[in-house]
């Protein structure tokens, strides 16, 4: 006798019984219906999972681009504005070292009016690249290393400074001018002189009398016609004598530096009132001051 190729199941609802024919292979299957069932659910269940979950992080990276993004352009307009600021104050910079390379041109031109060339002292500093710090000029913008004229480095302008420090520079009183420098009627003989070898500076007795340039005192008493007078030696030929003075505040061999106050005007020796005679000599020639009280004389 055959078997039957269904299975009858009895299922009891509300004291009724029912019956249900099953074919035979879906009962012997069953396990493996509900466990691929399963699999299959728990499947969907990771796939809509993983969905979401890259949905939600791809909106995320999105959202978080789009803030860098306006931090970038923030960021990049910042930059602008800060490269237009350092432009304009490296301009104005540029322009300062043009003013202050003219000025030490104009310092140059006066050295050499009077004497003192220092070009080949400047081109071998110049050539000396040691702690070099260079002042670029407006001509030079585009090589800061490049040593040509208009530029100098701080060697260069500290021989420079020490320089112009050792030649006579200024008003040593400041006052009014009463006799210039030149041939002259003198003030106590009436006659023509041969040469009035300074210039008198009028001034109140006791009124302070400062050194006009770096040097050595090499005299500091009393001389004839002059005085209580005191001569300093400077630098490349240059020496300087201050007369008629009440009181000496040096000593001789001192060294003295520009702006010193080295004694006091007064009316000793030949003099017809409270002044200072100044003079200047070059080589020990006498020279006309004038030229000398300021840098563009």
């Amino acid at each position: 006798m055959s078997r039957s190729r269904d299975v009858t199941l009895l299922i009891l609802d509300d004291g009724e019984t029912k019956e249900v024919k099953v074919r035979r292979g879906i009962v012997k299957n069953f396990n493996l219906i509900v466990l691929g069932t399963a699999l299959f659910v728990v499947g969907l269940v990771i796939a809509l999972f993983f969905f979401i979950y890259n949905y939600s992080y791809t909106q995320f990276v999105a959202m978080e681009n789009q803030k860098l993004l306006i931090k970038n352009y923030e960021l990049s307009q910042q930059i602008v504005s800060l490269n237009d600021s350092i432009e304009n104050e490296l301009g104005d910079r540029i322009d300062e070292l043009d003013k202050a390379n003219v000025l030490v041109d104009s310092i140059k031109k006066y050295l050499k009016n009077r004497g003192v060339n220092i070009d080949n002292k400047l081109t071998e500093l110049a050539d000396d690249s040691s702690n070099d710090k260079w002042l670029i000029s407006a001509s030079n913008k585009t090589n800061a290393s490049d040593k040509a004229k208009g530029i100098y480095n701080q060697q260069q302008l500290s021989y420079l400074y020490d320089t112009l420090t050792k030649i006579p520079l200024g008003f040593p009183h400041v006052g009014r001018i009463t006799s210039p420098f030149g041939y002259r009627v003198h003030p106590i003989t009436k006659q023509r002189s041969s040469l009035h070898s300074g210039m008198d500076i009028a001034g109140v007795t006791g009124a302070p009398v400062k050194a006009t340039a770096d040097g050595i005192v090499t005299f500091a008493g009393t001389g004839s016609g002059y005085g209580r007078m005191i001569k300093i030696k400077h630098g490349y030929g240059y020496s300087t004598t201050y007369a008629h003075l009440s009181k000496i505040q040096v000593r001789n061999n001192q060294t003295v530096k520009a702006g010193d106050v080295i004694g006091n005007v007064g009316s000793s020796g030949r003099s017809t009132g409270p002044h200072l005679h100044y003079e200047i000599r070059y080589n020990d020639q006498p020279i006309n001051p004038n030229p000398y009280l300021s840098l563009g004389n």
